[in-house]
């Protein structure tokens, strides 16, 4: 109930999509840019036989892979403008050839609508709905795509997106009733309306639809994430909540006080610009031996 368009004329549908799935990383991911490029300029080459790249690339046969088909596919799209950054696994941003027509998860509307949106917007949440393992340890922060195991080890990840972007092919589909937006990049919040209603109302403060409000008479789309993202990372909040977090979405507690809000948005802020490696701390690992803590040789065993 947190996220959605904030109109309730215009609130329908998931305003969030599990992350992708591509079923060849292989294939569609890679370290580097060059080394994609050269792999899908190979599939889109006309003058290389269907053999040769059955023999030489990371693709076969399958439900979901028809060579002579997707091949054609790839020649008939801007294939090299569908190699962006991806959110890969905790801390590892590599690169991805992402056309939803080609993948197992991420052919559906709905998730290409979502990743449209991740794409550029520097503040997705990644969590899971319900987990296996011993603890919940299943949040992290995007500033991309991302995959569908970018912050869980077992199941799937979802992306919720901070901001809603409209698409340039569809013009005025995205928000219907919604005059543009002067935000960056046209953005609009995804939260919903009832939402938003309700945290201010606590808090006693105006909303405003874009970055940050002062706190103190206003808050923005980036203090409700900020608040969000420490409140979900808090020891107390997951073990208090661990029963329910095993079988459905984190839910999120709204205060009324202000204090606490404030102090949990600057945490919740730091603690995003850590994780996104937009900043650093300050401490540094030491070694319990003797020296100078200067690693100069590395053995495997």
């Amino acid at each position: 109930s947190i996220f959605g368009t904030g109109n309730p004329k215009v609130d329908s549908g998931k305003q969030y999509g599990l992350g992708i799935c591509t079923h060849n990383d292989e294939l569609h991911v890679a370290w580097s840019e060059s080394d994609l490029f050269d792999r899908v300029q190979k599939l889109a080459d006309e003058f290389i036989s269907d053999n040769v790249i059955l023999d030489t690339l990371p693709v076969k046969e399958s439900p979901y892979w028809n060579t002579a088909r997707e091949r054609a596919k790839i020649r008939k799209s801007k294939w090299q403008e569908k190699i962006l950054t991806v959110y890969y696994r905790p801390f590892d941003w590599r690169k991805i050839y992402y056309e939803p027509d080609l993948m197992e998860i991420g052919r559906g509307g709905a998730s290409r609508q979502v990743m449209n949106h991740a794409k550029h917007c520097t503040r997705n949440l990644m969590v899971a709905k319900g987990y296996e393992i011993e603890s919940f340890e299943h949040v992290l922060v995007s500033d991309t795509l991302a995959v569908h195991h970018a912050a869980t080890r077992k199941e799937g990840n979802y992306l919720f997106p901070l901001y809603r972007y409209p698409d340039p092919n569809k013009q005025n589909a995205l928000f219907d009733a919604h005059e543009p937006s002067a935000a960056p990049g046209g953005r609009r919040p995804n939260l919903s309306a009832a939402f938003i209603a309700d945290i201010t109302g606590k808090l006693a403060m105006r909303f405003v639809e874009d970055g940050h409000g002062d706190l103190h008479a206003t808050l923005g789309p980036e203090d409700i994430f900020a608040y969000m993202y420490a409140v979900f990372h808090s020891p107390l909040y997951r073990t208090r909540y661990a029963e329910f977090l095993k079988i459905d979405f984190p839910r999120l507690p709204l205060t009324t006080n202000v204090d606490l809000f404030r102090a949990l948005c600057a945490l919740g802020e730091r603690l995003v610009k850590l994780h996104l490696l937009e900043q650093f701390g300050t401490l540094l690992p030491l070694y319990p031996a003797e020296g100078n803590n200067m690693v100069e040789k590395i053995e495997y065993r």
